[in-house]
C-alpha cells in the first residue's frame, strides 16, 4: 500500500499542498491521487475488506520539498494530430464499455464526486 498523505493547504483554484509523514523523493511530474475515505466494502461472509476510496482528482507535483509537495491539475491537449511529429506519438481518449452484468446488482456505490477538495483530504501516490 501506498503512503497516505493529507492535503494541507489550497493554495489558489490550481495549486494545492500535500504533507506526508515520512520524507518521500518525489519527481515533478508524480500524479496524486486526491480522494476522501467513503464505506466499507465487506465480502460474503460480512468481514471489511476495505474502505472505499471516493475519487475527487488527480493532480501532478510541480514542486517538492521533504515533506510537502505542491501540486496542480495540468491538463494536456493534444496538438495538431496531422502534424508529422505528432501522428507518431498522438495520445488517444478513452472510451468506457458496457459490461455484461445484471443492473439487479447494481449497488450505485460512489467512487468519484464532483465535491470541492479540502483541507484534510486523503491523497496518494499513483503508481
Amino acid at each position: 500500500m501506498s503512503e497516505i498523505g493529507r492535503v494541507v493547504e489550497i493554495m489558489d483554484q490550481y495549486t494545492i499542498m500535500i504533507c506526508f509523514k515520512n520524507k518521500i523523493k518525489f519527481k515533478k511530474g508524480t500524479k496524486i491521487k486526491i480522494f476522501e475515505t467513503g464505506e466499507k466494502i465487506s465480502d460474503f461472509e460480512g468481514n471489511d475488506v476495505e474502505i472505499m476510496e471516493i475519487y475527487k482528482d488527480i493532480v501532478e507535483v510541480v514542486e517538492h520539498l521533504d515533506k510537502v509537495i505542491i501540486c496542480q491539475s495540468i491538463e494536456r491537449i493534444e496538438t495538431n494530430p496531422f502534424i508529422i511529429p505528432t501522428i507518431l506519438t498522438r495520445k488517444y481518449t478513452k472510451k468506457l464499455r458496457s459490461l455484461n452484468v445484471n443492473s439487479e446488482d447494481f449497488t450505485n456505490r460512489i467512487f468519484k464526486t464532483e465535491a470541492p477538495i479540502k483541507k484534510g483530504d486523503y491523497a496518494k501516490i499513483l503508481e
